[in-house]
């Protein structure tokens, strides 16, 4: 598969994965090495978004102030 449709296009570093592609989401337990490095991402990815979703909010907020 080419490295540009296995990869996320947000900057993030890579996160190579020793399995093929069926095993992408198939792991033996939480200590599994793989679980550990898409756990990692997973985790990471979410508090990017939550971040950008409270920096949105706080625009927002501050944006919808009038003044009278």
């Amino acid at each position: 598969m080419p490295q540009e449709s296995a990869c996320l296009t947000d900057g993030s570093d890579g996160c190579a994965l020793e399995t093929d592609h069926t095993g992408m989401n198939k792991f033996d337990n939480a200590r599994d090495a793989n679980f550990i490095k898409i756990s990692k991402s997973i985790k990471s990815l979410f508090q990017l978004a939550k971040e950008s979703d409270l920096d949105r909010k706080s625009t927002r907020l501050n944006s919808s102030h009038q003044y009278y």
